[in-house]
Order: C-alpha cells, then sequence, then structure tokens
C-alpha cells in the first residue's frame, strides 16, 4: 500500500471518529473538527482558549494507517501527542474558513506538538485543506516567528 494511500484511508478513518467523538458542548475542539463557522465563533466570544494544549492519541491500525483521535481506543498501538486547537482543526476539518479564523483570533501556526508537526504539517494531510489559500498561509507562517 503507497503511502499516499494510507493517508486517504487516514482521512477517512479520522473524519468517522469524529463522528464518534463526545464532548461538552463548549469543547472547542469539537467544534472546529466537525462544527460550523459560526460555532467556532461562538466558542471564541465565550473566551475558548485557542492556543490550549490537549493530549490526543495517534492509534497505529492494523493496516498502518494513522488515526488522530481525542477520544481513548483499545487498539495496543499508539503514540501520545499534544496538540492545539489550531492542529486539530488542521487535521480534522473539512472547511478552511476554520482555520483562517482561527488564525485571525490568535491561533499560534509555529507551535508544535510533541511530535514536531505543526498545523501546517497536519494540515498537509488532509485532504480538504491541502494545497488550499489556507494551507499556503500555514505555510508562511513557518518563516515568520
Amino acid at each position: 500500500m503507497s503511502t499516499r494511500q494510507k493517508r486517504i484511508i487516514s482521512l477517512i478513518c479520522m473524519l468517522f471518529l469524529l463522528s464518534i467523538i463526545y464532548a461538552e458542548d463548549n469543547d472547542i475542539f469539537r467544534i472546529v473538527g466537525s462544527g460550523t463557522k459560526k460555532e467556532v465563533e461562538q466558542a471564541i466570544e465565550n473566551g475558548a482558549d485557542l492556543n490550549v494544549i490537549k493530549n490526543a492519541t495517534v492509534y497505529i491500525q492494523k493496516n498502518g494507517s494513522e488515526i488522530l483521535s481525542l477520544k481513548k481506543e483499545s487498539e495496543k498501538e499508539y503514540i501520545k501527542v499534544s496538540i492545539t486547537v489550531l492542529m486539530y482543526a488542521a487535521s480534522n476539518s473539512q472547511n478552511p474558513e476554520i482555520i483562517k479564523l482561527l488564525l485571525e483570533k490568535g491561533g499560534d501556526a509555529n507551535l508544535t506538538s510533541n511530535d514536531g508537526k505543526t498545523a501546517f504539517d497536519y494540515a498537509g494531510e488532509n485532504n480538504f485543506l491541502k494545497k488550499t489559500k489556507v494551507y499556503w498561509k500555514l505555510n508562511d507562517l513557518r518563516y515568520k516567528k
């Protein structure tokens, strides 16, 4: 199986997991992953911290694909990562406008997860964001520290 095929399977699995993640209604991570731009705006107005770090898990599936999840699963092989709201949105959102909003409202594109990835790296694995204007904006921000 090629790397590209593994990434596509990984994305499909991540999107599936989003549909089963249960969180509080004010959970900014859940909202940026599956909510609307208006819901994200409301969460920010209510004081959501865009640069908060939350623990997530990258599960290694039997087929070698990876799934970034905030929900605990029973897989044996996994890697714990610490991510920001922007990183989670870059990995899971289908809406580039949400990433743009997070950047406008103070999301830090230069923060890295404990495995060394930035929001740009996660966006590069998300076919809904890859090569969009916001993807290239994240790229440019990597050089503006």
